[in-house]
């Protein structure tokens, strides 16, 4: 491409609303989004929603509110640009609205890619499309002119392949070189492919169906892929260069030809120059990072020079060192196999390998009686004698990794058990390499030995050195271990990486103490050596890539030789500080008024590894601070007061905001005297405000060293202003509430609806008035020394201990509580003695159960009018429909009677149909009377109805339907006999469903009525279950109890029954819920309150 957009882009988050017709709306959409469209695009649309996530099914909108009110996620690809594409993930969330329309709240967020996807395609074929997803390559205008340009890089590939891999509608592969690089396909819908070139071998893609879109990850550590563009002279490589040959990912940046020519070995760059003129396979020896060379195999694919395009030479290296250690053994010795078998204790052989598993021994040594009590001979006539010796549970151990050495040309090396002749076992280790002299025969040379001592050790120290590889090499965690001395003498992987250290010598062998120098850290390691354990928390800049992490040491003696391991976790800034506030809470909640100062600053002081820490109130008037509390090199200091000019504190103040000097304080202030003499470098400074801003002091950290704080710390600094701020506030309020005691006293009798009380630590008076006490008829003064929990129920006794011990513990407190039908409001706050103690609870309590009475009052009165209110509406739209017809019908009518001519024929037809419409009328207008009755007729007879013979009534009243309909009806109400309620109701509510079940009853079966009561809750539940044709709830669950609302055509109804019995039962506080299933049947639950009648009141 000459020209790409921004190749990027961030998180997009977009609002969509859903109204209760249907329809969508996108209400908000952040800007990241002009990151991803051109100009002049319609975004706001679903339509450009569609085209960007081709994959997603539509319409667009609708499927989010399905799948994100669901709580799911989905990826997919993204299309931007007209040119490119990136997976994405799509989250979110649906809120419901009270307008019965809903929020949908979407976030777009870009998916990281694949490192082993090498080039990626989407292929829009209902666009003819092409899209990149990664990759330099170019975009091609269509899909065909895409299928040109890659058929025409990769000349290579077999062109009836690749068009059957292209033309299939399912997921494919397609090798570009075997072992190294594959093009995949995959079918994300009917018209949008996913295709991308993969790094990875064979093994990687076997049993390939349907890969993950997001890719896979190869192993190609120990593969090295490269490009080089023929006309830049420039290489661009990838892979396990680090593994293979030791540099870094630096190394090859801008590598020119040259470069590449000087790594190889000088007596084979002829070799290389000249050698791919005649093959496409090279070996030669590379320089190692370490000084040494190498041997590696090349292989490269040279792309046919095309029109506009690149000249490129695709390149795989593969290092092949230990197989020409093997042969240049061989070639250099003749008699090798004689000297291994004089040396090696066990069995030396050569074999022929074939693909069908075939193995032809072409050499064995005389050690295969010794152990395998089988001749040489007999091996070498028949290779099935010595397989025939392997443990059945070994066998297929030993075939898979014979099998693996083979086709994946490896070395084969397995430790498996055998059975002589003789019925003994022993262990045997087998290895085998082929011999890379023999280019045209898969030739190998091997070794079994007798290695059953070994193996009984082995398992022994199994655990131990699996223990120690588990715990140390493979921790997550950096690990170092350390001598007495503090001399380093060994560090996992994962502390190395953590600092940088690329290489281990670097450290070990060093004076930990002198590169910690003497950073508080310092002392958990020597505790550990001194006392067996140390332990340090806090920040600490890494003495090599002078990073600053905040870690957690736990350091401690290991074995009794001397060393000593410690163990460092990496914590984030917010977990320090979190744990900071945890601990400080934990040291400090006990504490009040000048206690708490002084275990502050101590504690800080100390955390935090400074020499100095205050906090001094500050007077606005004279300029000047009083220092409250301080500690200086780890001891309490005097308290003094000082001028605040030309101080950093001054500043600080002026800030109102957390002011941090991470070094050298004492040259930003020089005439700041104390800092000055003190030499002080690091100055933490905190302004201490009440809740309404007004600045009451500071609180102050100093040392004399450097400390690498990040800002970050400005957040601790304001938590403790805060509650620094909140003590100080509290001791000047409890100071001007002992000077104003006589107020409170005052206060206190003349308290309106209220009591006012102070309490001591064991919740008894020791002062109490208020005039609430003259309305319930108490003498406060006979309370004095009483308990103040004798007047509370027990039910609610440990809940207000709670309240109150929380005043104990310096909280302030508000809640409720009921007493005798009453209720109280109660504010408790502690209240501090002299010393700075809290020994006294300041208790006011007020009456609110007038309050509460109207609230309940009201909230029921606007749930009562909201409900009249809804039906009032239902009501009024079904009067103006349902009587407009025939009145309309009636005036039509009227105006077609032929008035001056009676005896027109016509008219007796008209008269008639006159007739037809006033007996509509007048059936819709005796409904609507007998709804009115309902609704205005609340207070009827209220009696106690046995549910046993209510049913036995209603099945007298329908003898002649349930006989003719041959219903069977059964009864339960065991659970619930009996409940007072309005026997015409329940009459009603039963005939209803009865005659209904009747009526809508199953043409294959017999109709089965069951009918069952219960309690539940405060209600008595009425089960009435039917096995008819049932209501479809999905279809007509909106219309279910209106008014004329008929489900069924082929039976006679007015569609009336299901309403008034819902407005009766509805009229007394009740409810009423149905579930059905078409052609199984119903079940109608009826929720009912036991009456009151006026005469029980």
């Amino acid at each position: 491409m000459s020209e790409s957009p921004k190749d990027s882009f961030k998180n997009i988050l977009f609002t969509v609303k859903k109204y209760n017709n249907g329809k969508f709306e996108l209400l908000y959409i952040s800007s990241e989004i002009r990151n991803i469209i051109d100009e002049g695009e319609k975004f706001y649309r679903e339509a450009f929603f569609e085209e960007i996530l081709p994959t997603l099914p539509r319409p667009f909108f609708q499927y989010l509110f399905k799948i994100l009110g669901n709580g799911d996620k989905v990826i997919c690809p993204l299309v931007w640009k007209k040119q490119l594409f990136q997976f994405v993930q799509l989250e979110g969330y649906v809120i419901s609205q009270e307008n019965y329309s809903y929020l949908i709240n979407v976030l777009i967020s870009p998916l990281p890619p694949n490192k082993n996807i090498k080039v990626s395609w989407l292929l829009d074929k209902s666009k003819n499309g092409v899209y990149v997803g990664k990759g330099e390559l170019k975009n091609p205008e269509n899909i065909s002119e895409w299928e040109k340009y890659f058929i025409a890089k990769f000349d290579f590939i077999d062109k009836n392949k690749f068009s059957e891999f292209m033309h299939l509608d399912s997921a494919e592969i397609l090798t570009v070189f075997p072992d190294h690089l594959y093009l995949t396909k995959q079918v994300l819908n009917k018209e949008v492919y996913l295709i991308q070139l993969e790094y990875g071998s064979s093994a990687d893609f076997k049993g390939y169906q349907k890969p993950s879109v997001i890719g896979r990850i190869a192993n190609n550590n120990r593969v090295i892929y490269y490009e080089y563009d023929v006309d830049s002279d420039l290489f661009k490589v990838s892979g396990g260069f680090e593994d293979i040959l030791g540099y870094p990912v630096h190394f090859f940046d801008d590598f020119s030809g040259k470069d590449w020519i000087n790594l190889i070995h000088p007596e084979d760059r002829h070799y290389f120059n000249h050698g791919f003129e005649h093959y496409n396979k090279l070996v030669y020896r590379m320089l190692h990072s370490s000084g040494h060379y190498i041997y590696v195999k090349d292989e490269n694919k040279k792309f046919e020079e095309q029109p506009n395009q690149k000249n490129l030479v695709f390149g795989i290296i593969t290092d092949i060192t230990a197989l020409k250690e093997i042969e240049k053994d061989l070639l250099e010795h003749k008699t090798v196999l004689d000297e291994l078998t004089g040396v090696v204790p066990g069995m030396v052989y050569l074999l022929k390998a074939y693909a069908d598993g075939r193995r032809n021994f072409i050499f064995v040594s005389e050690g295969s009686y010794n152990l395998l009590g089988l001749e040489a001979s007999t091996i070498m006539e028949n290779y099935l004698t010595l397989k025939g010796l392997i443990h059945p549970d070994d066998i297929e151990n030993v075939t898979t990794a014979d099998k693996d050495a083979f086709t994946k040309d490896q070395k084969f090396e397995s430790n498996f058990r055998i059975i002589t002749p003789s019925g003994e076992t022993k262990w045997i280790y087998g290895a085998s390499n082929r011999l890379n002299k023999y280019q045209n025969e898969s030739i190998w040379a091997g070794f079994f030995v007798d290695v059953t001592y070994t193996k009984q050790k082995e398992i022994e120290s199994f655990f131990n050195l699996n223990k120690y590889k588990t715990l140390f090499n493979e921790n997550p965690l950096p690990i170092f271990q350390y001598d007495r001395e503090g001399v380093i003498q060994d560090v996992n992987k994962r502390f190395i990486e953590k600092i940088d250290v690329m290489d281990p010598s670097l450290l070990l062998g060093k004076n930990l103490f002198d590169i910690v120098g003497n950073h508080p850290i310092k002392v958990a390691y020597e505790d550990s050596i001194k006392k067996g354990y140390g332990f340090y928390e806090g920040p600490y800049v890494s003495n090599f890539n002078k990073k600053l992490f905040h870690v957690r040491v736990n350091a401690k003696s290991v074995d009794e030789n001397g060393l000593f391991q410690a163990i460092l976790e990496d914590i984030s800034e917010e977990q320090y500080v979190s744990n900071i506030l945890s601990e400080l809470t934990e040291r400090t909640s006990r504490y009040s008024g000048q206690k708490f100062f002084n275990e502050l600053t101590s504690f800080l002081a100390g955390k935090l590894s400074m020499s100095y820490c205050f906090i001094a109130k500050v007077n606005e008037k004279d300029h000047s601070a009083e220092i409250l509390s301080i500690y200086a090199q780890g001891k309490k200091q005097k308290n003094y007061s000082y001028n605040l000019k030309n101080t950093p504190c001054e500043k600080c103040l002026d800030s109102n905001s957390p002011f941090i000097i991470h070094n050298r304080a004492f040259e930003k202030f020089p005439e700041d005297k104390t800092l000055f003499d003190l030499g002080i470098s690091t100055y933490l400074g905190i302004p201490i405000t009440d809740i309404e801003k007004n600045r009451l002091g500071i609180l102050v950290l100093m040392d004399e060293k450097p400390h690498p704080y990040s800002t970050g710390l400005s957040g601790l600094l304001t938590v403790l202003s805060d509650r620094v701020g909140a003590e100080l506030s509290r001791l000047n309020f409890e100071n001007r509430l002992i000077a104003s005691e006589q107020l409170f006293r005052s206060i206190a009798e003349n308290f309106p609806k209220g009591i006012i009380a102070v309490l001591d630590k064991d919740f008894n008076y020791i002062y109490t008035d208020g005039k609430g006490y003259r309305t319930l008829g108490i003498d406060p003064k006979n309370l004095i020394g009483t308990s103040h929990m004798s007047m509370y129920e027990n039910e609610n006794i440990h809940e207000i201990e709670g309240y109150f011990k929380k005043v104990l513990n310096g909280e302030a407190v508000v809640f409720e509580v009921g007493v005798d039908k009453q209720y109280y409001l109660k504010n408790g706050v502690p209240l501090v003695n002299d010393k700075g103690i809290i020994d006294r609870i300041l208790l006011v309590s007020q009456n609110i159960t007038e309050i509460k009475i109207s609230e309940s009052e009201r909230e029921q009165l606007i749930r009562d009018l909201k409900s009249q209110n809804e039906e009032l509406q239902r009501f009024a739209y079904i009067i103006s429909h349902n009587l407009r017809a025939p009145i309309v019908n009636i005036s039509s009518l009227l105006d077609l009677y032929n008035s001056s001519n009676p005896s027109d024929i016509e008219n007796y037809e008209i008269i008639e149909n006159l007739k037809i419409s006033t007996d509509i009328l007048h059936s819709t207008l005796e409904d609507l009377i007998e709804v009115v009755s309902i609704k205005k007729n609340k207070l009827p007879k209220i009696e106690e109805v046995s549910f046993k013979m209510l049913v036995r009534n209603i099945e007298k009243s329908l003898s002649k339907q349930i006989k003719e309909s041959g219903t069977i009806l059964r009864n339960n109400f065991t659970a619930a006999p009996n409940i007072n309620y309005i026997y015409s109701h329940l009459e009603n509510f039963l005939i209803n469903l009865t005659t209904n079940a009747i009526k809508y009853r199953h043409a294959e079966r017999d109709p089965i009525i069951e009918i069952k009561t219960y309690r539940k809750n405060n209600f008595t539940v009425i089960e009435f279950r039917d096995n008819g044709i049932g209501i479809d709830l999905e279809r007509y669950k909106d219309r279910l109890f209106g008014l004329y609302q008929r489900f069924h055509s082929h039976v006679e109804g007015k569609g009336l029954g299901l309403y008034l019995v819902r407005e009766q039962i509805r009229a007394h506080d009740g409810n009423l819920k149905i579930e059905s299933k078409v052609g199984e049947g119903t079940t109608i639950y009826i929720y009912l309150k036991n009456l009151k009648s006026p005469s029980s009141e």
